[in-house]
């Protein structure tokens, strides 16, 4: 995807989170951009929820997975915690 192309500044940390089965993040090729650009970035992270839902972390949605939002939380926290 031609979103992603350009180059990623040295020691920006990414992290990408998505649903294993959402048809956009899985299916349209964000899935694969993004483990692409963590195989060349070792501070790029790719994390693939269970699940189908596209907006699982926002709670006014049918999509909304509260496992997997304290998941996201808290890696975020983590990676928030890390670059102070």
């Amino acid at each position: 995807p031609e979103q992603l192309d350009g180059t990623l500044p040295a020691g920006v940390p990414v992290h990408v989170h998505g649903a294993a089965e959402d048809p956009f993040f899985a299916d349209e090729g964000d899935l694969d951009a993004a483990r692409a650009w963590s195989a060349a970035h070792p501070e790029v992270v790719v994390a693939v929820h269970p699940g189908s839902g596209h907006l699982f972390t926002d709670s006014s949605t049918e999509d909304f997975d509260p496992v997997e939002t304290d998941a996201v939380v808290a890696d975020m926290t983590t990676l928030l915690d890390r670059v102070g």
